[in-house]
């Protein structure tokens, strides 16, 4: 009886621990990598967007009779080429209202509505997103994920391409404080390889 008894409960731990191998297995599944364009695409706005550490002139600059406007701005360009850390959130940014395009991009109305009808908000494998110029990032859904003193997120929306892969749309949020975001929609053409933004409209300030 004792030897079934302990039988009995080895079945039972096999069987659990192989429910939790495939619930993980499960999860893993959903993550989903990102293809090369999307990569070129995120990383254009992680470089675009991110803001420099904020780091004072030096004390009495401004008030200085000698203040040289030239020598300010690139005081300020070096402190901006400074490469940061920033948040990614790991999970798609949706948006469920309409939104109206000037008769010049009615093009992207498609593109738009895919990203407007989007239900789901799955889980990303991040690692193979890029800066180019050299920003690095730690992954949550929280100013407070990474512990950094200066946090800004960054939200992205699935992107939305048209069948030639040459124009795109997606919606980005960058957030620095609670009370300090913006949420915009992107509209996107490649030319000569190259990812340009040529329209963005704001949808949330704060």
């Amino acid at each position: 009886m004792i030897k079934f008894t302990k039988n009995i409960s080895l079945i039972f731990f096999i069987i659990t621990l192989s429910s939790c191998l495939n619930k993980n297995g499960k999860n893993d599944n959903n993550k989903k990598s990102f293809n090369q364009e999307e990569i070129q695409i995120y990383g254009l706005f992680i470089d675009k967007l991110t803001l420099p550490y904020p780091v004072p002139p030096p004390p009495g600059l401004m008030e200085s009779e000698e203040f040289d406007q030239e020598k300010n701005k690139k005081f300020w360009d070096s402190i901006g080429n400074i490469p940061t850390t920033v948040i990614i959130d790991t999970t798609d940014l949706i948006r469920n209202q309409s939104i109206t395009l000037p008769n010049k991009f009615e093009k992207y109305k498609d593109l738009v509505d895919k990203l407007t009808n989007q239900k789901l908000k799955r889980i990303h494998n991040h690692e193979t997103l890029k800066s180019s110029e050299g920003h690095t990032f730690v992954y949550g859904n929280s100013l407070i994920d990474g512990n950094l003193k200066h946090p800004q997120l960054f939200s992205f929306s699935k992107i939305a391409f048209d069948k030639s892969k040459t124009h795109a749309a997606l919606y980005v949020r960058h957030k620095t404080h609670d009370l300090s975001s913006f949420f915009n929609l992107y509209l996107l053409a490649k030319r000569n390889g190259i990812w340009e933004i040529i329209y963005e409209k704001n949808l949330e300030f704060s």
